[in-house]
């Protein structure tokens, strides 16, 4: 698919090729620096993706770099803004599937992107609150075999940011915090 295609509809249908066929990993890889630069065609592609397939391309394709991930802004109005990072509703269908399927290789590494991103971020305290939201609602989803104590410390990080929003405390009151209480055999 050529970069300077205008219709959008043309290139959402490649993206739909893509998905739609057993493609392999070198057509992900070659697939991805054309979707890093097509911002509008990513918000479909990951709204649509599903699969573990595409997580590790994803992965080398610096998808996951903690730079993308979005920062919290000053609105005109002085208020704070908080874009939603797209790739983590792809992340967060891919740690689903991943508990239904048991798949602990899969479940390793999204427990790793979340690690990396919260270790990366400048300021964690100051980060973006919907990325945490996010990050909370995955860890809830995970095989309990992936998940450590350390991990559950990365929770009180995603807590400690300023920026207030309930549903990712109502998240971690309600399906976080029941779900590692249930797990057997954690130290």
């Amino acid at each position: 698919m050529s970069s300077t295609s205008n219709s959008l509809y043309e290139k959402m249908a490649y993206v739909d090729k893509i998905i739609g066929t057993a493609a392999s990993d070198k057509q992900r890889r070659d697939f991805l620096p054309w979707l890093m630069i097509n911002h509008e065609v990513a918000y479909y592609f990951f709204s649509v993706v599903r699969g573990k397939d595409w997580l590790v391309p994803l992965s080398e394709g610096m998808f996951f770099d903690a730079d993308n991930n979005p920062h919290p802004t000053r609105r005109q109005d002085g208020r704070m803004g908080f874009r939603t990072w797209m790739i983590l509703d792809y992340v967060e269908r891919t740690a689903d599937e991943t508990a239904k399927s048991s798949d602990e290789e899969i479940a390793r590494r999204i427990i790793d992107i979340l690690r990396a991103v919260t270790k990366a971020a400048p300021d964690p305290e100051n980060a973006n609150p919907i990325t945490w939201w996010y990050f909370v609602r995955i860890l809830a989803k995970l095989p309990e075999g992936v998940v450590t104590v350390d991990d559950i410390r990365l929770v009180s990080v995603w807590l400690r940011a300023p920026y207030r929003i309930t549903n990712r405390d109502h998240e971690v009151a309600t399906n976080l915090f029941p779900r590692l209480l249930s797990y057997k055999g954690q130290d």
